[in-house]
């Protein structure tokens, strides 16, 4: 017991120091590499994204004469139309005025001034008069004759006298004299003249330019033949109205200037809308032109748009951030892969950049979702899903011209890339195991890219045959992209050693070259592969692993047994087993080569990375047990024997689909060994072997859980009870003469019973009745149980289907 506990603490051959600083160095390298991949990823998507929106540009000044026809490639303002609109606005404003009612009633006050001084001065004068004629009776005994057409003879002492006033000091002695010859009816008539027109005038405003105008219409009011005034009485009014008229609106500066800003805030922005006409072919270009090309930095001159490179830069390193965090939260298996990375961000570029050629003939025909399909296929439908997403951003931004995230043209694509992908995603991993699930899938995206584009024309606009005129793009986008991922689905695959399901599905044809070698030159091990497959599947299946890649791996899984066909016991039919005349270590040698001659057939006939990693890893490091068993029955001294001489080489199962089909290829070839297997007997077989696996550490590095294998053992245990199933023996058909047989009885068929997979049931009495045994190593069973079979293939479960 002591030297099998000693012997069982060797550890294999390939564990070490060396595989430990390979992996410390990968650790240290895969950061560093992730790193450079994103940057690079940044700076090609940019310079793609760079490329379609940065705009031609055009070698025209002001007055050249333009060669082509110039359209507005996004919204731009016209900011020189604008600034003479604006001005033009400011000047049409007129002058504000705020009327001055002192200086209206100081004009009407001023004119009845006048007519008040003409009333007082017209009553001393006729007093003077009295006294003037009185005098002259008294002198000369007769009345005072003044000849027609003179003026009455008042002494100057009273003219000067009456002159003294203010008002009449503005009068002539003429108009004086006008004034008291008059009748009073006369300035009565002219004094209401005057006194109305110029409330008139004074009521709707007279500005200082307007006076004189004003004046001159007063004027003509008093010369109308209608009022019949005498010259000098005209000549009075006139001095009047110059004396008393006047402005009586002041000018408004902080109104004006108010009214002016109001003005040009109301006039609207000049835009040229996307697609507007700037310069037509011919035309001399105006500086009004050459202001709004330069606005859209298309003229030759201009220095490079900086400020738009840094904001697309800035948009994809946010997305490529986003990315890196779904990476590191959902995918870290892709995280892990340099390769897969690698793909991802090529799948990325290829589609932005075959979108962009495409695009020069029609947008809408733009293959957006050849990004989620060949993702789909190549890496997983989450995965594709995400980077559609981004795919969606970048394509609206790159096929809107520059106008960014921000127009109806943009928001349509977005919705129409993000909708169909995700349509083709969900198509296609329905119909992933079927060559034609990648025209199905490209014609769904398609369809609901049309369907997408329909429904958003009719909401923008009312002309139906473009809408429908642009479905049918639409549909053709999806069906190019279909197309595109059948052409290009191969050389992803062989530069990147992808398995799809195209591929696999083309490997797993009968007529492959090695499996029909495998057929021809070892028929057992072609069978036994047959039903691995067959198991393995199932069990996939049941634990959501890839159905696809376990089944085509277990049929490939024992090609390496083409080296030395009848070294193993499967294709021994009839046939002397070599075996009988070589060393134990010798046929170990022989039975362990299989992985490692089966990888070397697999690159050889080029098969994918993911194949030859399950051929090397099917068997883990398990030990040949009945030949280490041999050897230490053999040896002198049993602890002299090298253990690892006797196990596989590994590595052991890296992934959930190797270690499947290492647990298939053990249960199905041990309970092949049993002669009449009731349902019990492989349940019980199954639930040990499963265990021993996983006691031996052989499941120790890939994903599979308990919940997992107890799935599995139900699995092989329900599709090996209809593979093994009793037979029924046929009664010997009765002859003349002869008395007839009996065939025997049906075995009894046993009812299964569960045993859970747990480390801490290895107890003996927690075994499940009938058989009460403790978990043993696969070494302690070897050397405690003597042969079972004979000398052809005489090992204990594990291994008889090898040897």
């Amino acid at each position: 017991m002591k030297s099998a506990e000693k012997r069982k603490k060797i550890p294999p051959k390939n564990s070490g120091r060396k595989g430990a600083q390979g992996r410390s160095v990968r650790r240290v390298r895969q950061p560093l590499m992730r790193l450079i991949i994103y940057c690079v990823l940044v700076v090609m998507v940019t310079a793609i994204l760079s490329m379609a929106m940065t705009p031609k540009r055009y070698d025209l000044k002001q007055g050249s004469i333009a060669r082509e026809t110039i359209y507005a490639t996004k919204d731009v303002e016209d900011k020189l139309g604008y600034d003479r609109a604006v001005e033009a606005a400011r000047k049409q404003v007129n002058e504000k005025y705020t009327k001055d009612e002192a200086a209206t009633d100081e004009a009407l006050q001023k004119v009845d001034s006048f007519f008040t001084a003409f009333e007082a001065a017209r009553t001393k004068a006729e007093n003077e008069r009295l006294a003037v004629q009185a005098a002259y009776e008294e002198e000369h005994g007769s009345k005072l004759q003044v000849p027609a057409g003179e003026n009455f003879p008042y002494p100057d002492e009273f003219i000067a006298e009456l002159k003294s006033d203010d008002t009449i000091r503005l009068l002539s002695t003429e108009q004086l004299y006008t004034v008291l010859s008059a009748s009073a009816s006369d300035l009565t008539r002219l004094q209401t003249l005057l006194e109305v027109n110029m409330r008139g005038a004074l009521d709707s405003g007279i500005q200082e330019d307007q006076l004189a105008k004003e004046r001159e219409e007063l004027r003509t009011a008093l010369e109308q033949e209608d009022n019949r005034f005498s010259e000098d009485l005209m000549a009075l009014g006139n001095l009047i109205i110059n004396q008393s008229l006047r402005a009586n609106m002041i000018y408004d500066e902080e109104g004006t200037q108010l009214a002016r800003e109001q003005a040009a805030q109301a006039v609207e922005a000049q835009v040229w809308r996307k697609g507007d006409v700037i310069v037509s072919e011919g035309d001399v270009v105006t500086d009004v032109q050459i202001a709004a090309l330069s606005s859209l930095g298309v003229l030759a001159d201009q220095k490079m748009d900086l400020w738009l490179y840094a904001g697309i830069a800035l948009l994809v390193i946010i997305m490529v951030l986003l990315m890196m965090q779904y990476l590191r939260a959902f995918e870290t298996k892709v995280l892990t892969s340099i390769p897969k990375l690698i793909m991802t961000g090529l799948t990325l570029v290829f589609t932005l950049l075959i979108s962009l050629l495409i695009s020069t003939i029609n947008p809408r025909l733009a293959p957006i979702s050849t990004c989620a399909l060949l993702l789909t296929l190549l890496v997983g439908p989450r995965m594709a899903l995400v980077i559609n997403f981004f795919a969606s951003i970048m394509a609206a931004m790159m096929l809107s011209g520059g106008n960014g995230l921000m127009t109806i043209t943009t928001l349509g694509i977005l919705i129409s890339a993000m909708l169909s992908g995700m349509a083709g995603v969900f198509i296609l991993r329905r119909n992933i195991r079927e060559r034609s699930g990648l025209i199905i899938a490209g014609l769904g995206a398609g369809v609901i890219n049309a369907l997408v584009i329909i429904a958003l024309g009719l909401i923008t606009t009312s002309n139906l045959k473009e809408v429908l005129i642009g479905g049918l793009w639409g549909l053709g986008s999806g069906v190019l992209s279909a197309v595109l991922c059948l052409g290009t689905l191969p050389v992803w695959e062989t530069v990147f050693d992808v398995v799809t399901p195209t591929k696999l599905l083309e490997l797993a044809n009968p007529n492959h070259p090695l499996l029909r070698r495998l057929l021809l030159e070892a028929a057992g091990t072609y069978h036994h592969s047959i039903i691995v497959g067959n198991l393995a599947e199932r069990a996939a299946d049941a634990v959501g692993a890839d159905m696809m890649l376990t089944r085509t791996g277990a049929f490939f899984h024992d090609i390496g047994k083409l080296s030395a066909p009848y070294f193993f016991k499967e294709n021994q039919v009839g046939s002397v087993n070599p075996h009988d005349g070589l060393a134990p270590e010798v046929s170990a040698s022989i039975l362990t080569a299989h992985t490692r001659d089966g990888l070397a057939l697999a690159q050889q006939f080029k098969l994918p990375k993911a194949i030859g990693d399950i051929i090397l890893q099917h068997h883990g490091t398990t030990l040949t047990g009945y030949f280490y068993a041999t050897a230490c029955k053999a040896a002198a001294d049993p602890a002299l024997v090298d253990e690892r001489d006797f196990r596989y080489s590994g590595p052991k199962p890296q992934t959930r689909e190797a270690g499947i089909i290492m647990l298939a290829d053990t249960v199905e070839a041990a309970v092949r060994s049993l002669e009449k297997p009731t349902q019990g007997q492989v349940e019980e077989m199954i639930r040990r072997l499963v265990r021993e696996k996983l006691m031996d550490g052989q499941l120790d590095e890939c994903d599979l859980t308990l919940r997992d294998l107890d799935t599995i053992c139900e699995v092989f245990v329900r599709a090996l009870k209809g593979i093994y199933h009793e037979r029924v023996a046929y009664p010997k058909v009765e002859k003349k003469g002869e008395k007839p047989g009996v065939a025997p009885a049906k075995a009894e068929i046993q009812p299964p019973r569960a045993a859970p997979l747990s480390g801490q049931q290895t107890a003996p009495e927690r075994e499940p009745a009938p058989r009460k045994e403790p978990l043993q190593t696969p070494q302690a069973e070897a050397a405690a149980e003597p042969a079972q079979e004979d000398a052809g293939g005489k090992q204990d479960e594990q291994t008889k289907g090898d040897a």
